[in-house]
């Protein structure tokens, strides 16, 4: 089987499976309220146990009636936690039956598939975003993972439309094997050391909601992307020749962007500081800060318009005498419903990352004059694109996240975009990442 086909299997099985929550444990009167099973079967009884399980081996009938059923229950296959008969209650003509040897062994099945599916899922948690499919050129030939595969965890093809009960007590919901293989987005968490985090991240992300888009939302994604598109095309039919570090292959980061910054101003942020490297820094600059685009035109000409014209707009569109790829500029933008958000991209040297700490250097200037505290981190927001080589490979990038939760440098956060256009200058991905 293919590397997909085994996804597939596993993927199928996880949407298919219903997973259901054991129904509780049937009526009882007993005189304590906890399991039976829960008096007896733990650490600090082992050796009771043990002893009790050698005496019965010598002679069963030197043991409690009680003892001889689970130990016999044991020994045709059913598990410790389900061998075990409860005596009898204190209802009249209710007495404990002892299971069958296939009927123990159909609760050994059930229980390992239970728990196979809940080791499953967790595989998928942990797992699940180094099979995401991100290489739509199809450059990126991995080996498929056996932690993916059903067949690690006892499953069959045939098991794959059957319904499994999971025990409550695995926290597993009854969606959670859909949303995972559907529209979860694969993110890598489950390495972050502070549960606390981890947790909170998990839960969010499995309890997202897919969500059917409106038309007039759909239609406006479209559009933003198709900006993007056709400033590339422009760009490259008319100046063909020129060097402009296009953003082909990687357009949708537009209407990322965008929609980042919609939402951020949402939640109440006020200023958004960007630093990026060459690879799309004229398409950000027109589509998303709203640099007027006859004044690129005019720049890949050598040229500058009068700058006079644009004061009332209060906006720098950083006229200088570098190439237009590294340039930067700012840009105050209002929301139909009156929320505003300052917009600033930060000019950048050939050295593509080095702009990074000044990104987040500028956005603590910011936060220390907007009052230096908690309220001042939720009005400004670090923003830092990469290539995908620059990311893995330049130190400095390594250096600005250590900055992070430092005494006097803390933002509250950077967000990170990698854009991987599956080359880094001459080098292939395979090589290198």
């Amino acid at each position: 089987m293919t590397q997909w086909g085994k996804l597939a299997s596993a993927s199928r099985l996880l949407r298919r499976t219903i997973v259901q929550t054991n129904a509780s444990h049937p009526a009882r009167a007993f005189s304590s309220a906890p399991h039976p099973s829960e008096s007896f079967l733990s650490g600090t009884n082992n050796v009771y146990v043990d002893e009790m399980y050698k005496t019965w081996t010598q002679d069963p009938k030197s043991v409690h009636k009680s003892w001889d059923v689970y130990f016999r229950q044991v020994e045709q296959g059913a598990l410790p936690g389900e061998a075990f008969i409860p005596p009898p209650t204190v209802q009249p003509g209710v007495t404990p039956v002892a299971r069958s040897g296939a009927a123990a062994a159909s609760s050994s099945t059930d229980v390992n598939h239970a728990l196979g599916l809940s080791y499953l899922i967790r595989a998928y948690q942990s797992r699940g975003h180094e099979v995401a499919r991100l290489d739509p050129l199809g450059l990126d030939v991995r080996p498929p993972l056996p932690e993916l595969d059903i067949s690690m965890y006892g499953f069959t093809e045939a098991d794959l439309d059957k319904t499994i009960a999971i025990p409550k007590n695995l926290y597993v919901d009854s969606d959670l094997a859909a949303r995972l293989c559907s529209h979860v987005p694969p993110t890598q968490y489950m390495h972050i050391a502070d549960r606390e985090k981890c947790n909170w991240i998990r839960t969010h992300l499995e309890s997202l909601v897919k969500k059917d888009e409106t038309k007039e939302k759909k239609m406006h994604i479209l559009e933003r992307l198709a900006f993007s598109v056709v400033f590339e095309r422009f760009l490259g039919n008319k100046y063909n020749t020129t060097k402009r570090f296009g953003l082909d292959g990687g357009e949708s980061l537009i209407p990322g962007l965008k929609y980042m910054i919609d939402r951020a101003t949402e939640l109440g942020m006020e200023h958004v500081v960007i630093g990026m490297p060459h690879r799309g820094r004229l398409n950000v600059l027109s589509n998303v800060i709203r640099k007027p685009i006859h004044q690129i035109f005019k720049e890949f000409q050598g040229t500058h318009v009068d700058m006079g014209k644009y004061s009332e707009e209060h906006a720098d569109w950083s006229n200088s005498g570098d190439v237009k790829y590294h340039l930067g500029t700012s840009f105050d933008r209002t929301y139909p419903d009156g929320r505003k958000v300052h917009l600033s991209l930060v000019a950048n040297p050939s050295h593509l990352e080095a702009v990074n700490p000044v990104v987040v250097g500028k956005c603590r200037a910011k936060q220390f004059y907007l009052g230096n505290d908690d309220d001042a981190d939720t009005k400004v927001m670090p923003l830092l694109l990469h290539g995908d080589a620059a990311f893995s490979g330049q130190g400095v990038v390594y250096e600005t996240m250590h900055l992070a939760e430092l005494e006097n440098y803390d933002t509250g956060g950077t967000v990170h975009v990698v854009v991987n256009n599956q080359i880094g200058f001459t080098t292939d991905p395979k090589n290198s990442r």
